[in-house]
């Protein structure tokens, strides 16, 4: 079944189309909350920024990048936290809510060292903050996703995905409360270096 109010054309991309000559992946302006707004960079290859709404119904919003990746590979996108204040930073399926990590389609990891999948939240990592730069990383041959805060491996895989989700594509994936924040597709705009084979998730599809 679809989802509340499902529309052909806010569906993302679906997962092995590449991108045109000359596009970038994105924050999706087609699979956000109302409450989102998108600030500047949008799809110029460079760092984006956005954040809440002010006058938003809800107390937090989430957005979606454009283009996923499955079947194989480590890949891995940055944001950071302009303003201070909580977000969720990870990734989920199309099929996923835009409420990250609420429902066992998205998995999450907050300000406040809390991961979250399904509705479940658990103690995680460390606390980030303005300034910090969150690197999420998904490890698909071993069906795992984990984080870098400021470039520094956080220790312990954060999740371990189903098997059930092997070939279900992966889209970045904020969901954000006070922070502004800023994201990273390809490691432009300052973002630590990646480590342990990971590739930035803008090169996904590019050999």
């Amino acid at each position: 079944g679809g989802g509340d109010g499902g529309k052909g054309s806010s569906v993302p991309r679906p997962p092995g189309e590449p991108l045109k000559e000359g596009e970038c992946i994105k924050l999706n302006p087609n699979d956000c909350e109302a409450g989102i707004a998108l600030l500047s960079g949008t799809g110029s290859g460079t760092r984006e920024k956005a954040r809440r709404k002010p006058d938003a119904a809800t107390p937090w919003a989430g957005v979606r990048g454009d283009c996923g990746v499955a079947n194989e590979g480590r890949w891995a996108f940055c944001v950071w936290n302009e303003s201070g204040g909580n977000l969720r930073i990870g990734w989920s399926c199309a099929d996923a809510k835009l409420a990250l990590g609420t429902d066992r389609y998205s998995w999450g990891y907050g300000g406040t060292a809390t991961k979250s999948h399904n509705g479940n939240f658990e103690k995680f990592g460390q606390v980030y903050e303005k300034g910090d730069a969150i690197t999420c990383c998904v490890d698909l041959d071993r069906r795992a996703i984990l984080y870098m805060k400021n470039g520094r491996e956080i220790p312990g895989d954060a999740f371990n995905l189903d098997k059930e989700m092997s070939g279900w594509a992966l889209y970045p994936h904020v969901y954000t409360k006070e922070a502004t924040f800023s994201i990273s597709f390809d490691g432009s705009g300052g973002a630590p270096p990646l480590q342990g084979g990971f590739k930035w998730i803008a090169e996904a599809g590019s050999e």
